[in-house]
Parts: structure tokens; C-alpha cells; sequence
């Protein structure tokens, strides 16, 4: 779903968003009674929500024996980031109402768009408030799980989602402002979202918290949860953004010269070839290390009968392959929406019909060159993850003398 720009002029007419006169000038008194009913709505929201998120949660079972005995009942619900989830998705169904009713060359929200917006949500309401998040300081691989969902699944769909303008709107923001807001935040954003930054950050996050001391402290401390939370889908939205081309606000000016969405094809499959390798080698000495070093697991308690060992082994094989998956997920939609830029680019111009033969044949050599490339590609990602396991093992063989006698497959009991 390519970003669209929205000219600067086009007007969201009177709604209980924003309600502009034909010229689009509103008086100062009413612009600040506006904003007013607009913040009493929010907190009278997010008040009910807080309420009710309380009480459920005071309901809900609840401690290790309930866990044990039926986890799937277990809905650690909190009011601070449960009235937070209420709150944007309020904001996000006004702004779509306002992009509908209102003259937004860009159409109304497409239901893919809005579909993407509500995965995202739900992602990061199963990471923070289901049983995955009950069961996370009992478990690695759950962990992991909640992990895939903040730093992948749901920015995936919030970038897929193209939020920002229909969230300014949904905040009572008109077109200049949005065009205002848009161009000072890609200015100051503008060294980050960049390949080398980008995914220095992505991998960066996922490996300072997979270190044992900062692992344990957000099992224990909700601060450091939240602290991973914002982290996590922080770094996930830069990655994803670039990748995609998302930029922090769609309205553009209508004057404003058409700017180039990112980088090539082949940097981008670079930055997907970087955050693979990483993920896997990762996962990989999660999975293989012959000493668990998670000791905050055995503090929580472990649930389902697994050994400190097995449970890092579990936690590693999940954050190896569903990590692995996404991000190769990522790179065939990025691969699928640029061979479709491709068809609309070189589509040929109207005017005589060319020779069926030689147009036939200019299709296949340019398929060839991408086939080919691909799995090129795919040769080396395969080669360097092959050559980087081999060093790995080779490396921790003559460090550990013994480790060649230990089967890393062998889970004390």
C-alpha cells in the first residue's frame, strides 16, 4: 500500500472534528473550545476505560496456581496501557470518520489500511495484557512471543497502516498543521531513518535486552517492562518505516516537489540480510549454549515441568524462527510492492501495439536478471550464516575443551 500525499489545501469540512468555515479560518475562541471538548472526550474515555480494565482485573484469576491450573484464563489486564489502547483506537476510528466526510484527495481509509491498524493494537494487547504476557516470566519462549509481537507484528501493520495522517485528524488537526508537523518531525528524524541507523537500532534493541541482567530486570520491575515495550516498538516502527517508506505524516504540501520513498531495492534487502543474520546467530546461541543464563526464570518459577536449560532452549528456537519469519515476510512484500512499482513504471506507453515477440522477450530477460539476483541473494545469506555458524562452533569448541563431549541436545532433567 503505497504512502499517498495529501495536498495541503484539501479541507476536512464542519464535522465534530473539525469545524472549519468555508474558508477553512476558525475563530480563536471556538478553535480552543474545540480542543477543550476534544480533551474532556479523551479523558472521560480513558477514565471509564481505567475503570472497568480495574475491575476485570480484580475478577480475573490470578498467581502461579492458576497458571498451572488453567493459564488461558489468566488476562493480566492493566488500566494504564489498557486505557491507552482504548484511547488511540478512539482517536484512529474519529480521524477515519473525519477522512471519509471530508475532501482528502487521498479517499477514505481503505479497509486494508484499517485492518492493518487493528492487528497492530491487538499485537500489542496479546503482548502486554493476554495470557502470553501472564505466562512470560514462566516461560522464554513466551517471552519471546511478546517480543515478535512489539518488535515486529505490530509495527509491521502500523507502518502497512500509513496512521499518522488519519490519527492527526482523528486529534483535530487540520491539513497545515499536519503538513507542518510532518515536515519538522522528518527533519529532525531524517538521520535516523536511514539503512545503517535504522538497523543498528533493530538489532541493537533485541540484543541489549536478550542480556541475562537486563532480561531478569524486566521480569521484576514494571518500569523496565514498559521501558521494553516503547523499545521495542520504537525500533520496530524506524526499521519498518524505512522499509517501507512510511514517512511520520503523509500530508505533504501541494506545491512541494516529489521526494524520492527511501532507498534502492538492493539496500533495503541488505538491511533484511543484516537483520536476519542477527536474529539467527542470536537464536542460535540461545539454543545451543550448554549453561542456562536466565536466572530470573528459576526465580519466577517454571511452569510445564521444563528444566532452566530446556526453557532457554524453547526461548531460543522461538526467537530463531518466528523472528526469522517475520522479517523474511517483510522482504517478500517489500519485493512484491517493488516489481509492482516496476509494472506500473515500465508499463507500455498507449499508441501502436510493439511486436508481441520482442516484447516477449524483453519480459523474459528482465525476469531472468531478477530470478537470477534473487537467488543470488539468497546464496550468499545462505553462505555468510553457514561460514558464521562454522567460526561459531569452531571458536566455542577450543574455548570450552569439554563442550565437544556435551550434546547440546541433551536437556538435564
Amino acid at each position: 500500500m503505497p504512502l499517498r500525499p495529501e495536498p495541503a489545501n484539501a479541507r476536512v469540512p464542519a464535522t465534530p472534528i473539525a469545524a472549519g468555515e468555508a474558508t477553512g479560518e476558525r475563530p480563536g475562541g471556538l478553535a480552543v473550545a474545540v480542543l477543550w471538548a476534544g480533551a474532556l472526550r479523551a479523558g472521560t474515555l480513558g477514565l471509564v476505560s481505567w475503570a472497568v480494565l480495574a475491575l476485570l482485573a480484580a475478577r480475573l484469576p490470578h498467581g502461579m496456581a492458576a497458571l498451572r491450573a488453567a493459564p488461558w484464563a489468566v488476562w493480566p489486564l492493566s488500566p494504564a496501557s489498557g486505557a491507552a489502547l482504548v484511547l488511540v483506537a478512539a482517536i484512529w476510528a474519529r480521524g477515519v470518520r473525519a477522512t471519509a466526510a471530508g475532501a482528502v484527495a487521498a479517499g477514505p481509509v481503505s479497509h486494508g489500511r484499517r485492518a492493518a491498524f487493528a492487528g497492530g493494537l491487538v499485537a500489542i494487547f496479546l503482548a502486554l495484557q493476554s495470557p502470553i504476557a501472564a505466562l512470560a516470566p514462566h516461560s522464554f519462549a513466551l517471552l519471546a512471543v511478546a517480543h515478535l509481537l512489539l518488535r515486529s507484528v505490530a509495527p509491521l501493520l502500523f507502518v502497512l497502516a500509513e496512521p499518522w495522517a488519519v490519527l492527526g485528524r482523528g486529534l483535530g488537526l487540520r491539513e497545515e498543521a499536519l503538513a507542518r508537523i510532518g515536515a519538522g518531525l522528518g527533519a529532525r528524524l531524517a538521520w535516523l531513518i536511514r539503512p545503517v541507523p535504522a538497523t543498528a537500532l533493530f538489532v541493537a534493541t533485541a540484543y541489549v535486552w536478550q542480556q541475562p541482567r537486563w532480561q531478569d530486570s524486566t521480569l521484576d520491575s514494571a518500569p523496565a517492562q514498559a521501558a521494553l515495550a516503547l523499545s521495542l516498538l520504537a525500533s520496530g516502527m524506524v526499521f519498518f518505516a524505512f522499509l517501507f517508506d512510511a514517512r511520520p505524516f503523509d500530508a505533504l504540501p501541494v506545491e512541494a516537489p516529489p521526494a524520492p520513498r527511501g532507498a534502492s531495492l538492493g539496500a533495503k534487502l541488505v538491511m533484511i540480510w543484516a537483520a536476519e543474520v542477527a536474529n539467527i546467530l542470536l537464536g542460535y546461541f540461545l539454543t545451543y549454549s550448554s549453561l542456562p543464563i536466565y536466572p530470573g526464570f528459576v526465580r519466577h518459577g517454571l511452569i510445564w515441568g521444563v528444566t532452566p536449560l530446556a526453557n532457554q532452549m524453547y526461548g531460543g528456537q522461538t526467537l530463531w524462527l518466528c523472528d526469522t519469519t517475520m522479517i523474511a515476510l517483510a522482504a517478500m512484500l517489500v519485493i512484491y510492492r517493488w516489481a509492482s512499482h516496476e509494472d506500473r513504471t515500465y508499463r507500455p506507453p498507449a499508441g501502436p501495439a510493439p511486436d508481441r515477440a520482442v516484447l516477449r522477450a524483453r519480459q523474459r530477460t528482465g525476469n531472468r536478471k531478477v530470478v537470477f539476483g534473487l537467488l543470488g541473494f539468497v546464496g550468499i545469506i545462505l553462505g555468510v550464516m553457514a561460514a558464521t555458524v562454522g567460526v561459531y562452533e569452531v571458536k566455542y569448541h577450543s574455548a570450552v575443551p569439554r563442550a565437544g563431549h556435551v550434546s547440546v541436545n541433551q536437556i538435564p532433567g
